[in-house]
């Protein structure tokens, strides 16, 4: 497989990823703090399960991960997870500044900024066969 398709898959991968985690913030933040055992309460469970920003981010973090096999299978599972889960912070990090209206620290900046220096070094040992 051609290194751009599979650079491709993975951005596509990680951006799925990343709107999947801002739906789920935005489903999770109609509930205010819940506690662990809440989850227990069936009717409470359903009721999360079904909230529509909710149930939509899962169908897409399902559909990320699913995905994920496409660039696993020409690539190493360390390298390619890692990739993707820093790109998806990143993608995160943007949507969630943006739209959320989230504003970080420096030292959030720092270790995005060490993770791309970490993803260059990774990226330049990936050898998409």
């Amino acid at each position: 497989m051609d290194k751009y398709v599979v650079w491709a898959m993975i951005i596509g991968i990680s951006l799925v990823g990343a709107v999947g985690n801002i739906l789920f913030k935005i489903g999770t933040n109609r509930w205010g703090a819940i506690p662990p055992g809440r989850f227990l309460d069936i009717s409470f469970f359903f009721e999360y399960l079904f909230t529509p920003a909710i149930f939509a981010a899962l169908v897409l973090l399902f559909l990320a991960r699913f995905l994920i096999g496409s660039p696993l299978s020409v690539s190493g599972a360390t390298e390619t997870i890692f990739v993707i889960v820093l790109l998806s912070m990143i993608f995160t990090l943007i949507f969630e500044t943006v739209f959320l209206k989230v504003v970080y620290n420096l030292w959030t900046y720092a270790g995005i900024a060490i993770g791309l220096v970490s993803l260059t070094l990774i990226a330049r040992g990936m050898n998409p066969s």
